[in-house]
């Protein structure tokens, strides 16, 4: 929303620009000969840098290049001025990008600021803040700003904690012109000097400064600041490896959650950030890309298109705002493996353990857990042996489901050993509850006589609910006579069979019915249209009658 902003590029080498401008990116200047810029500015971050570097800055600011300003700004240029409906000029600024070397004040470029189709002619955004913390103006805060002056503080109290033990260890004071001295120069270590003065005369010359020891209260002052400045970036000792890992996993993530109070808002920021960029991104793709454009990757070559880029698909990032270090993703993976341990029938083992390796960052994780093999229809004794391998069997719909349960029923009896079957035990009851449930299926399609490839039909899925309600209350011990052993009730199956013929038969006279009854109806309708029909001849043919008297009568007239 500022009226004007500008984007400062420094040290750009004078032969890119010339590169840039042979492209046509800027502007043909022939007379481009100018001195080179002046390059960085001498400041203490970068005195700081020659310092650590151990270089002098002459030695790298002899290859500096020029400084260039982008600046977003809202112009009226002679030529393109804004003009209404009529034709008149506005006399409205229009938002342009100027390009400016700084140190020869040579324009390079002017662009439209606004896209070519905008009747409005609204500035386009192109510049995408990341704020480390929130600030009260347009820029964030980062670390100096939140802990720079306990970071001086504390480097202070160092330096005069350090000062304080160097003075106390290394005294000094007074010394008495009188003094018979060789030499001026400090005293080695078990080194003795000879001199010219008595014990007596030696103690009256020197007089010593009294240095105290470093104080116990900077000393407590100075961990203080360092507490302090730990909790202002959220660096406390649970996060740095001396947590206990022995407690829950929900209790680790909370502790987690809590230390990262600080980063996680950071975190979002950023990938609220990173999503107005790829937006922005995307919105000049969609404009300037050409219709295909050809990259290459190993073994193949892809195409993007232009038409990816037209505003029906969002190009967001990929990042978990929620997640920001690999503790926490490892810490939810633990949690899943634990639970799936709890109930490992309705949890993919494999994807589980997929997931804890790529939170743990293992590479090659596909040589660890390899895909598995599409499995096909198999045999009762294949799907056995595979049951007892670890390997994946499925039931399909056109197995001999009857066949595979009693096969697998005896091999779970006979031999199977007691050992293994509490391993066993889950894969074998669900894969044996695929067998009963195609099973279950396959008996009452076949009592309706419905075609499999029709069950998406509503009719028929209707037709087999009621069957399956009916057979379901035949089957009840009450109702077949299994709660007495002496009466035993009819097949459930031929009852509900004869109840269904019962129901299709009463189906039948009831359309029956109603075809006779609109049968009659238009048989009636036929009838008295009939009579219309004649009625209307009748009274076609008297008017003809009419007609024809009239006719004679004037002709006698005029005889």
């Amino acid at each position: 929303t500022a009226i004007r902003y500008t984007h400062r590029m420094p040290n750009v080498p004078g032969n890119d620009i010339k590169k840039l401008i042979q492209m046509g990116y800027y502007s043909d200047q022939s007379e481009w000969v100018g001195p080179v810029g002046q390059g960085t500015e001498n400041t203490e971050v970068h005195d700081a840098i020659d310092k650590i570097e151990g270089q002098e800055p002459d030695s790298y600011e002899e290859d500096s290049g020029y400084t260039l300003l982008e600046c977003c700004c809202n112009l009226e240029l002679p030529g393109f001025e804004d003009k209404d409906q009529r034709g008149n000029m506005t006399g409205i600024a229009l938002p342009y990008v100027v390009t400016v070397e700084k140190e020869n004040q040579r324009v390079l470029a002017i662009r439209r600021g606004w896209r070519a189709d905008d009747p409005n002619k609204e500035r386009r955004v192109q510049v995408t803040h990341y704020k480390f913390l929130p600030g009260f103006g347009f820029y964030g805060y980062g670390f100096v700003h939140v802990i720079g002056g306990l970071s001086a503080a504390a480097t202070g109290a160092m330096r005069a904690y350090l000062d304080a033990a160097g003075l106390a260890n290394t005294k000094g004071g007074f010394k008495s012109r009188d003094a018979k001295l060789q030499s001026d120069g400090p005293i080695g270590m078990g080194e003795w000097r000879e001199v010219d003065m008595t014990a007596e005369e030696l103690s009256k010359c020197f007089y010593p400064m009294e240095y105290r020891e470093p104080s116990k209260g900077l000393f407590e002052m100075l961990g203080y600041m360092d507490s302090v400045g730990r909790r202002y970036t959220s660096t406390t000792e649970n996060l740095v490896g001396d947590a206990n890992n022995n407690g829950p996993v929900g209790t680790t993530l909370a502790l987690i959650e809590q230390g990262l109070k600080v980063f996680s808002a950071i975190h979002k920021r950023l990938h609220e950030a990173h999503g107005e960029e790829f937006k922005i991104m995307a919105e000049l793709f969609a404009e300037f890309m050409p219709a295909e454009y050809p990259y290459l990757v190993e073994g193949e070559e892809n195409v993007v298109l232009k038409a990816d880029f037209d505003g029906r698909v969002d190009v967001v990032p990929v990042s978990d705002p929620n997640t920001v270090t690999n503790t926490q993703r490892i810490a939810q993976a633990q949690g899943v493996v634990e639970l799936s341990a709890q109930a490992p029938d309705i949890y993919d083992i494999r994807e589980v353990h997929r997931r804890m390796l790529s939170a743990m960052q293992v590479p090659n994780i596909e040589q660890l857990i390899p895909p598995q093999d599409e499995v096909e229809p198999m045999d009762p004794i294949t799907e056995g042996v595979r049951m007892l391998t670890n390997q994946a069997v499925q039931a399909f719909p056109e197995q001999d489901h009857y066949a595979h349960i009693l096969a697998h029923g005896i091999w779970w009896e006979q031999m199977v050993p007691e050992d293994i079957k509490t391993d066993l035990e889950p894969i074998y009851k669900a894969h044996q509850a695929e067998h009963v449930a195609h099973w279950y299926q396959q008996q009452m399609m076949a009592q309706m006589g419905i075609d499999p490839a029709s069950m998406n039909d509503p009719m028929v899925q209707q037709q087999l609910a009621q069957a399956a309600a009916g057979v379901t209350q035949l089957m009840a011990p009450e109702t077949i006579g299994l709660d007495n052993p002496e009466t035993q009730g009819p097949d459930p199956m031929q009852v509900a069979n004869e109840e269904l013929i019962k129901q299709q038969q009463a189906e039948a006279d009831i359309r029956r019915k109603d075809l006779t009854a609109l049968a009659d109806i238009d048989r009636k309708d036929a009838v008295a249209e009939a009579d219309i029909e004649r009625r209307n001849v009748v009274d076609l043919q008297k008017a003809a009658d009419e007609a024809k008297r009239a006719a004679a009568t004037l002709d006698a007239m005029e005889e």
